[in-house]
């Protein structure tokens, strides 16, 4: 069910980015430098938004587990409710 919600993301952060060139430009190459030969930036920046939810789901799986060790109760939101904001 995640790895579809995924996709799904990647494929609406693909149509956002296809339609403002100049900002998948900025996501993908700021500070990175220029997009490589044969890449695309577009798919660069659809992934750094799948890339970012990973690493922020990353985070809160671990203030959980931190959380639960000290006798406190975190949830921790799943894929599913991650939303792409456009961001």
């Amino acid at each position: 069910m995640e790895e579809k919600r995924l996709v799904e993301l990647f494929e609406k952060a693909r149509e956002k980015y296809q339609k403002d060139l100049a900002q998948a430009e900025a996501l993908a190459t700021k500070p990175l430098g220029p997009v490589p030969n044969g890449m695309s930036a577009i798919d660069l920046a659809a992934w750094t938004v799948i890339g970012n939810v990973l690493l922020n789901l990353d985070e809160t799986l671990g203030q959980e587990v931190k959380s639960q060790a000290s006798g406190g109760c975190v949830s921790a939101p799943s894929i599913r409710s991650a939303q792409y904001s456009g961001r």
